[in-house]
């Protein structure tokens, strides 16, 4: 590049120099000839690699194959003798030693007089009937009245109750609702086909949590049930016996509602 400028600058000052400002050049018709081509670079030989040498195979003989002894033919081993019991002989009880048990009861009534030593084991009916005592009850009483551990006076108030249902209405029995709920009972008593209708003092209602899972009333007759069994609710007793014309009012609901 920088050849290239020198050459016009000096071309211009050649001009300058030698013609004058307004001269003409007479240019040859034929153009220059085009500069001959540069030669064309010289290629250096190149020597050609000595050829790699050929490595000779060299062949491994196998061994000598040796002969492949046969496997021995596994033989099946006899399945060992059962092991022979000795036959079992039932033998007879022996006959209670009376001289014994007596020498045992005499001791027994020394050191511990209150306990009773039996020669047979006691019969469980009686606990079985205590047991299922309460479900006798239910199944034998269309109508039950509930109580929670009212004092004497209520639970006599109660049982006046029940006793005139059961002599002019229906049958009717008083049942302990605490025992039926501490032992979570409620499915069992409920579950009687008998039993029709439960009467409750309304302030124990909310007395027994699991009692109140199986209450229901229908919202368009005012219907109360426990259970399949219909509600009928009772005031407080103390409300009674503040206000003996309560207690004519109530037998009347009753005549009126079991009766029908």
């Amino acid at each position: 590049m920088d050849d290239y400028q020198t050459l016009l600058s000096d071309t211009v000052r050649f001009i300058k120099e030698n013609y004058a400002p307004g001269d003409c050049l007479l240019v040859p018709s034929r153009a220059p000839a085009a500069p001959p081509p540069l030669p064309a670079p010289v290629q250096k030989k190149q020597t050609p690699a000595p050829p790699t040498p050929a490595v000779p195979a060299v062949t491994i003989p196998a061994p000598p194959s040796a002969p492949v002894a046969a496997l021995p033919k596994k033989t099946e081993e006899a399945p060992p003798p059962p092991i022979a019991h000795p036959p079992l002989h039932l033998q007879p009880l022996e006959a209670p030693l009376v001289e014994k048990a007596e020498a045992l009861r005499e001791l027994l009534a020394k050191v511990a007089p209150d306990f009773v030593m039996r020669e047979t084991p006691p019969d469980d009916a009686h606990a079985q009937r205590i047991r299922n005592h309460w479900k006798e009850e239910v199944q034998a009483a269309p109508v039950v009245l509930l109580t929670f551990g009212e004092n004497e006076k209520e639970l006599r108030f109660f049982q006046n109750i029940a006793r005139a249902v059961n002599q002019s209405l229906l049958p009717a029995k008083l049942v302990d609702g605490r025992r039926l709920e501490k032992e979570k009972k409620w499915d069992s008593f409920f579950d009687s086909s008998q039993l029709k209708w439960i009467l409750l003092s309304q302030d124990q209602l909310r007395t027994g949590t699991d009692l109140l899972r199986h209450f229901r009333e229908n919202p368009a007759t005012a219907e109360k049930f426990l259970g399949r069994a219909s509600l009928l609710l009772l005031a407080p007793p103390a409300a009674y016996f503040k206000n003996p014309e309560l207690k004519r009012t109530l037998w009347e609901t009753l005549c009126t509602r079991l009766s029908s």
